[in-house]
């Protein structure tokens, strides 16, 4: 029983790590794929005019 209270707390920290590592791989995804795609739509408008 004495081992038990450790255990659990260390599955809540791992619980705790992989979801805050999971949110934050989902962040910088959504980050990366909306600055490629404002960058598509700048480079987008921008060509036209300086062609």
């Amino acid at each position: 029983m004495a081992f038990r209270p450790r255990y659990a707390n260390n599955l809540l920290t791992f619980n705790l790590l992989t979801f805050n590592l999971l949110t934050f791989n989902l962040l910088t995804f959504n980050l990366l794929t909306f600055n490629l795609l404002t960058f598509n739509l700048l480079t987008f408008n921008l060509q036209p005019s300086t062609s």
